[in-house]
């Protein structure tokens, strides 16, 4: 699961036949077409690639300015920023359920 190396999944698609075998049967090309040209709610997906986007950008920048500090100060910081992300990762969360 990509959740547990902090990764964000922009979309998933469940392909193990009990999700579409009472509904098409055998035919996984044609569940998986109609999944992508019907299903799929595009402007989330781009909200969810821009949120990764946005929190890959911001984690480059913190290895960059950790790499400079010292491990007390590191430490410190390291807690706040773990309140933070989590934080707003509640926040992300609340605002995409609430569509």
């Amino acid at each position: 699961t990509p959740l547990v190396w902090n990764d964000c999944p922009l979309l998933t698609i469940d392909v193990w036949e009990h999700a579409y075998y009472l509904d098409y049967q055998n035919r996984r090309p044609e569940f998986t077409s109609i999944f992508m040209e019907k299903l799929v709610n595009w402007d989330a997906v781009n909200t969810r690639y821009e949120a990764a986007t946005r929190k890959r950008e911001a984690y480059s920048k913190l290895l960059q300015h950790f790499s400079r500090l010292k491990k007390a100060e590191l430490t410190e910081k390291f807690k706040r920023l773990v309140q933070l992300t989590l934080a707003e990762e509640k926040s992300e969360r609340i605002a995409t359920e609430g569509r």
